[in-house]
């Protein structure tokens, strides 16, 4: 991704934000559209597994908020918005991962509460809904 350059308006770096914000929300809810189409085969149900697959999701999606938080820190520090950009897809990374453990929580334990991974990416990313000011 190119760095800003002195030519764009901070009007232009937003919705630069926002779209790829927007993306990576859609791209949530597509995981949802596969696993209603896809059903997997002969899949064991191992609970545990699930367990510690919800719990790493979690993380990341508590780990987002701290990664973009040091980055903003970091962009209002050396006054470079390339940092804020950063941050910000770090983030989105993190919460895209949480939602992608639940497609494997579905595919290899079959486990119909694959739909609280992708709620829980979901609602990271609607979260991180860039700002204006950021």
């Amino acid at each position: 991704m190119p760095l800003p350059s002195p030519q764009q308006s901070p009007e232009a770096l937003y919705r630069q934000r926002l779209i790829i914000w927007v993306a990576m929300l859609f791209s949530i809810a597509m995981y949802g559209v596969v696993a209603q189409m896809v059903h997997p085969e002969a899949a064991t149900v191992t609970p545990a597994l699930v367990e510690a697959l919800l719990l790493a999701a979690v993380a990341l999606v508590a780990a987002s908020f701290a990664v973009k938080s040091y980055f903003f820190k970091r962009a209002s520090e050396s006054s470079n918005p390339a940092f804020v950009r950063a941050g910000e897809l770090i983030a989105f990374t993190l919460c895209e991962a949480a939602a992608l453990l639940g497609l494997v929580a579905w595919f290899v334990a079959a486990s119909p509460r694959y739909y609280w991974f992708l709620i829980l990416g979901a609602a990271g990313q609607l979260l991180h809904y860039p700002r204006r000011e950021d």
